[in-house]
């Protein structure tokens, strides 16, 4: 069992109360186990949170940052637009932080932007601690890239970079890996996946192939996303309960091509035409602003903009069908989190999210990139949802594997096995 008096630090970019370090920080302190977090950027206020020392050095240091990036960006005139991306970075010695220095077991999430370069990751690897790196998405073990889009470069060197547009074998990418490599070398670190596919791409990684690596999955607060009553949420939004709702959204969904908008509306172009005979949809989209407009005589658009959690509990609450069109994914909360609010889920079947939906059990996993198959689902959920026996089922699955409690415990198991070592 863990020491009471152990230390544990989160350490990720930025924060907010929807980040899953900070909802780990949370399911680990309800297990009776603290935690604190380093960050950089932040608008919580938590005393359990701490942002790095802002000296003149480190102002200095983001400067010179800032110009560095621009320069890389500046080689690569043709690279892919907005889908993340992390350049070589000075970053900050944040081995150095007093809550780093006093930690038993350093947690490492999000490091990009500035923060965390590899260098200073190989900095804090060598304070000897135990270190979990956890792999919300590829960019640990890429050569930049945060979303890989089938690319398979990252498994031997990187180079020829599909993101940079670079026909050269040892280009930035190549470069970044490299250093990555070099920063990971100790043996003092474990990795955690939060579903089997982003596990599978870990094992494969050229640079963390070999570590010893777990499958915990993110944790969703089911006291917080759970069922409302649908008619008083409806009433409030002022929702004509003679259409089909439907809830679409995520961080920057209108502006990143992995969210999948555009296959979002391909979707809904196929599904107005060959179901032309089903009753009006509205669709709410969160993650992005916009007036609302008639998209074509079946399908109004209502844009909700940035939501804070009650309010996105309360926009799955009124939905009837919660769509996904993502074209990669580690996990997606915003699945787990709609199916713990007893609302079906429709999606690709790609990435993490087959490891929450269970295709005709509690949604429809429509096929990768197939827009029609994604209407379909729709259609399919609409007229096999009875007594809503989907959501409920969601909910289910949701507090079988994905509480805080549930997620914690796991990761209790991690952290007393790490101690031992």
């Amino acid at each position: 069992m863990l020491g009471n008096e152990i230390n544990i630090v989160h350490i990720s970019e930025s924060i907010k109360k929807s980040s899953v370090p900070y909802r780990q920080m949370i399911a680990f302190e309800k297990k009776g186990m603290y935690s604190e977090i380093l960050t950089q950027n932040t608008r919580v206020n938590d005393k359990r949170i701490h942002v790095a020392k802002k000296s003149f050095l480190s102002r200095l240091l983001r400067k010179i940052d800032s110009a560095l990036i621009k320069i890389q960006e500046h080689k690569y005139p043709d690279r892919m637009q907005n889908t993340p991306f992390s350049y070589f970075h000075v970053g900050l010695n944040i081995a150095k932080e007093k809550i780093v220095k006093k930690a038993d077991i350093i947690v490492i999430h999000w490091i990009g932007a500035s923060f965390l370069s590899p260098r200073g990751f190989r900095k804090i690897l060598e304070l000897g601690k135990p270190v979990v790196l956890v792999c919300h998405d590829n960019g640990n073990f890429t050569g930049g890239c945060h979303v890989r889009m089938g690319c398979e470069n990252y498994q031997d060197s990187c180079g020829k970079c599909p993101f940079l547009k670079s026909e050269k074998d040892k280009d930035l990418s190549y470069k970044l890996l490299r250093a990555k490599k070099k920063a990971y070398y100790r043996n003092n670190m474990v990795v955690v996946s939060p579903s089997k596919w982003m596990d599978e791409n870990v094992a494969k990684s050229a640079v963390l192939k070999g570590k010893e690596h777990f499958i915990i999955p993110n944790p969703i607060d089911t006291e917080v996303f759970k069922p409302l009553d649908k008619k008083a949420v409806r009433e409030k939004y002022g929702i004509n309960n003679e259409h089909l709702i439907i809830v679409f959204g995520g961080v920057d969904v209108s502006s990143s091509p992995s969210k999948g908008y555009k296959e979002l509306f391909e979707c809904l172009d196929y599904f107005s035409k060959k179901y032309s005979y089903v009753k009006k949809i509205d669709a709410y989209i969160f993650g992005s602003a916009g007036d609302p407009k008639q998209y074509n005589e079946k399908i109004s658009l209502n844009y909700l903009g940035y939501l804070d959690e009650n309010e996105m509990v309360e926009v799955y609450n009124l939905a009837d069908i919660y769509v996904v069109s993502s074209l990669e994914d580690s996990f997606n909360n915003t699945v787990a989190e709609a199916l713990a609010t007893e609302t079906p889920v429709v999606s690709f079947a790609v990435g993490g999210i087959l490891d929450i939906i269970d295709h005709k059990e509690n949604g429809y996993l429509a096929k990768a990139f197939d827009p029609e198959d994604l209407a379909d689902g729709i259609y399919w959920i609409l007229n096999n949802n009875v007594n809503n026996k989907l959501g409920i089922n969601g909910r289910k699955k949701i507090i079988d594997n994905f509480t805080y409690d549930k997620v914690a415990e796991k990761y209790k198991e991690l952290f007393t096995m790490l101690e031992r070592n």
